[in-house]
């Protein structure tokens, strides 16, 4: 008779394991596992989100919002202007503050005008007038400022009579002061012909830098060069007033522009979206 296969020979090693007969092989050591890390998410917001190539923030769709060029220009053109389409009050402070600064500026600026207008009759008729018979001209702004400083601009021609100019010696006035310093710059003696080199040339640097017959003055009294002097300082004061106002309204356009494109920046964004930092923390 044939023996019958014995199909279930892996059965075996157990039972001579159970029966102690027998024992099975240790189980391979454990691999070691790195420890755990923990993660953590830190939302950031939108402004610190870093640039990546190609993406851009899916416009939302409000109503018709204005979009960050639209709110930029239309608060770089009227400060607050793009915060008020966006629907934000503190398009009153931009608005309230851009007022004010135009009202400052052209207040200021008409007072300097004005106290301009004041100090010029005031040195024509108590400084200038008669001295010459040349119509009245008023010079630039260095021109009035020696004013104040100079209490007579001195004589053009010190000798009509003799041809040619003859400058104006007293160094205690404007033109005296202008010879003086020429003959020194040119190295020229006083007493040295009039067709010298030298001469001619410190005559140039006179006729450049001297005051002529339509530009003369000589205050009467010291009181009127103090009145004249605090009238220019007044109008220097509103001028600078001035243009303060103006450097404030400048700067107003440029912040109010700068924060409805923020603004617009931001509602722009998709809800929801957002952008997470993740930070792993190693866990023994």
């Amino acid at each position: 008779m044939r023996a019958r296969p014995i199909r279930r020979a892996w059965r075996i090693p157990t039972l001579l394991a159970a029966t102690g007969l027998v024992g099975l092989p240790a189980p391979l050591p454990a691999t070691p596992q790195p420890p755990a890390a923990a993660a953590i998410s830190l939302p950031l917001p939108p402004s610190v989100w870093p640039a990546r190539a190609g993406w851009e923030p899916t416009p939302r769709r409000d109503g018709g919002a204005p979009g960050p060029a639209t709110s930029f220009v239309s608060s770089l053109a009227a400060p607050g202007l793009g915060q008020y389409r966006q629907g934000q009050r503190r398009w009153l402070a931009y608005a309230a503050l851009e007022a004010a600064a135009v009202v400052a500026f052209l207040g200021a600026r008409s007072d300097a005008r004005d106290l301009r207008r004041d100090y010029r009759d005031f040195a024509w008729n108590a400084a200038r007038h008669g001295l010459s018979a040349a119509p009245r001209t008023d010079g630039d702004f260095d021109y009035f400022e020696r004013l104040s400083r100079w209490s007579a601009s001195g004589r053009w021609d010190a000798d009509p009579l003799r041809a040619g100019i003859q400058p104006e010696t007293d160094p205690t006035t404007w033109n005296g002061s202008v010879w003086a310093l020429a003959l020194e710059i040119f190295n020229v003696d006083a007493q040295a012909p009039e067709g010298s080199p030298r001469r001619a040339r410190a005559l140039a640097y006179y006729h450049e830098r001297g005051y002529g017959p339509p530009f003369l003055w000589a205050w009467s009294s010291a009181a009127d060069r103090e009145r004249y002097g605090n009238l220019i300082a007044a109008s220097d004061d509103r001028f600078r007033d001035a243009r303060l106002a103006l450097g404030l309204l400048a700067a107003n356009h440029i912040v109010s522009a700068l924060d409805a494109f923020a603004s617009a920046r931001l509602a722009a964004l998709p809800d929801g979206a957002g952008v997470a930092l993740a930070i792993a923390v190693a866990v023994p």
